[in-house]
């Protein structure tokens, strides 16, 4: 979600937007469980009020949302009132869990680094203690398909023209958290090693937040 993503300051608040163009966008939707946690790790990271990323279908021109939390939820339904779903309808039941890469220490023995699981199942509990309500993560804003022309200025028209959250949707999204991201090496036999991104969260973060 870095690879294309952009900061724009509107009015009081600053808000994050990556982007995806590609020609089948399934395919990226298919990552819908990894890329909310993402979205959640960004927007922490960059101190954003919102966090967006728009997946463009560059073949039928039309362009799906992903919503991290609530204030995401709450603005985009404002500005462009699309239908929303379940983001996790388009991924697969099962994630594909590659084993860490195993290092061999002074005692002569390999030691595999596993900070995470990263299991469909896993990554769903996460959801449920970070408060990520997948039910209404995705929106489907039509035949939108430019950052600049035609997401960013309804947007900062909203957003600088005063508009403010209802009480509930403050409630809700002060209660959302991010989870821990992990980057390790990622080792296949016969096809090599990449970066691999885990998550995981604090079982007990929920309840200090609630105290």
């Amino acid at each position: 979600v870095r690879a294309d993503q952009k900061n724009f300051q509107m009015g009081d608040y600053l808000v994050g937007w990556a982007t995806i163009e590609v020609n089948e966008p399934e395919a990226i939707l298919a990552k819908s469980r990894k890329l909310l946690l993402e979205l959640r790790v960004l927007k922490e990271d960059k101190n954003l009020d919102f966090c967006f990323l728009s997946v463009v279908d560059l073949k039928k021109k039309n362009t799906k949302l992903l919503l991290c939390g609530e204030l995401e939820y709450a603005i985009a339904k404002r500005v462009f009132d699309g239908p929303t779903s379940n983001a996790l309808d388009y991924a697969p039941k099962e994630e594909d869990v590659i084993p860490s890469c195993k290092h061999e220490h002074g005692d002569g023995h390999d030691h595999g680094h596993n900070h995470a699981d990263n299991s469909a199942g896993a990554l769903e509990h996460m959801h449920e203690v970070i408060q990520l309500h997948p039910e209404r993560t995705l929106m489907d804003i039509g035949n939108k398909v430019s950052r600049k022309k035609e997401f960013i200025p309804p947007l900062k028209k909203a957003l600088a023209g005063g508009w403010k959250p209802s009480r509930q949707s403050v409630r809700i999204a002060a209660s959302e958290l991010a989870p821990h991201v992990h980057t390790e090496h990622a080792c296949v036999d016969g096809v090599g090693c990449t970066l691999r991104r885990t998550f995981s969260v604090d079982e007990n973060a929920q309840e200090g937040g609630d105290s």
